[in-house]
């Protein structure tokens, strides 16, 4: 869970927490954070949701996931 909206131009989200049983690799979860709060831009590139630093480092790249249909 987070707070978030639009302010401006820019998406703000809150503090998130997390539920440690619904995450088996901690390390992964703890890591997602970090990029989420890092990110001050982001972009979509070929489908991607592309999240970048306050330099404007690339952070983690996020692929829209697919149905199946």
């Amino acid at each position: 869970m987070a707070d978030q909206g639009l302010v401006e131009d820019r998406l703000e989200l809150g503090p998130l927490t997390s539920d440690e049983v619904a995450c088996p690799d901690l390390e992964i979860e703890q890591a997602l954070f970090a990029a989420l709060a890092a990110a001050r831009s982001w972009t979509i590139d070929a489908g991607d949701l592309v999240l970048s630093d306050e330099a404007g480092a690339e952070l983690p790249r996020f692929a829209a996931a697919t149905t199946g249909d």
